[in-house]
């Protein structure tokens, strides 16, 4: 679809979601994620006013496109339904929803003029930060912590309505053992994992998914991408984004999802582990505070499969991508090891445990 185009599909759906009587769509700034590709655009109305919009894409999500539309659809369902209910945590909210095209996979909502806390870490963390800047990304992600309870909240009976819409949409500890039995299988074939490293994580994984399964349960909405790269921060208010991966499911796939990605950011952005480990903390607390930091993969059997499930999906991403340049290559690399290394202990210890 070529610019022209693009603009006019734009401007039509606006036109037909929001009543908007629209004398130009100014497109102003364009951008590329893993699964989507995304727009800002200045509207200007024929009553001289103007509004700034974020236009999304979404491709990649997965290979069947009935399956993409649903995605879609959903995202528009959810963030719609956050925008009403959130209302009631005074410093939580999500982007207003303007606009869903399902043929085009399409979503428009308005534009948020906030920060992302990825980049923000990213800026802020790195080396030697003060104890002051440290002090202002923990609160930040105090606050993640305590938008995602209210997340769930909103989202325990909204997502578990109406039939299941793909065989992974409730992601309990079936799922989540299937799910890390077939990365594996991949990650062996593809050589990145050896035959007995794979023989060892599947077993881990089974044996964790019987423990956590016989243990009670509690599900609610899951995010399913719930990192710094999905959060906006302004002040002390915090802005949810990206819900097309949103599914049902553990209350504990967003935390420990939230967790592991700060783990990664350590390894690829040269954050010390001290950092790392203050920011989790405060994420934690602001979620959930009788959850502690310290041996955190290991307080259960279902964060010992979550562990898995996170890690073979990492792992199968640096496994299959191949960055553009010669030094991210090289990162990518470092960080394949280090995490093998990092399942290898994790498999070790949970191994060891059982044998105690």
């Amino acid at each position: 679809m070529n610019p022209v185009e693009t603009v006019a599909m734009i401007r039509a759906q606006l036109s037909a979601s929001t009543g908007w009587a629209i004398d130009a769509v100014e497109p102003m700034h364009h951008g590329r994620r893993s699964f989507s590709r995304h727009l800002t655009c200045r509207i200007r109305l024929n009553d001289g006013t103007e509004q700034l919009v974020f236009v999304k894409f979404v491709g990649g999500v997965s290979r069947d496109r009935a399956r993409q539309e649903t995605l879609v659809v959903r995202d528009h369902e959810v963030t719609t339904h956050l925008h009403a209910a959130l209302r009631r945590h005074g410093r939580f909210t999500v982007p207003r929803p303007l606009a869903c095209s399902r043929e085009h996979l399409m979503l428009i909502c308005e534009h948020v003029d906030a920060t992302r806390l990825q980049d923000k870490i990213a800026r802020d963390a790195r080396l030697f930060p003060s104890r002051r800047t440290v002090g202002e990304l923990a609160a930040d992600c105090h606050r993640c912590g305590e938008w995602l309870r209210a997340f769930q909240a909103e989202t325990v009976d909204f997502t578990s309505s109406g039939p299941s819409r793909g065989r992974d949409d409730t992601l309990d500890a079936e799922t989540l053992l299937r799910l890390v039995t077939e990365r594996v299988e991949m990650l062996r074939a593809a050589r990145t994992l050896d035959g007995t490293e794979a023989a060892k994580v599947t077993a881990s994984a089974q044996a964790a998914a019987r423990a956590a399964a016989l243990a009670p349960s509690v599900h609610s909405g899951i995010h399913a991408d719930f990192f710094p790269g999905n959060v906006m921060v302004r002040g002390d208010e915090v802005i949810g984004i990206d819900f097309v991966m949103s599914r049902h499911g553990s209350i504990y796939f967003d935390p420990t999802y939230f967790i592991f990605q700060l783990e990664t950011l350590a390894s690829q952005l040269l954050i010390r582990r001290s950092v790392v480990d203050t920011l989790s903390r405060a994420f934690l607390h602001g979620f959930d505070a009788t959850i502690a930091r310290a041996d955190f993969w290991k307080q259960s059997p279902m964060f010992d499969l979550l562990f898995l499930t996170h890690a073979t999906a990492r792992l199968r991403t640096l496994a299959l991508n191949r960055p553009p340049t010669l030094l991210r290559r090289l990162m990518a690399r470092r960080e394949l090891a280090a995490l093998r290394f990092r399942v290898a202990q994790h498999v070790g210890s949970a191994a060891a445990a059982c044998a105690a």
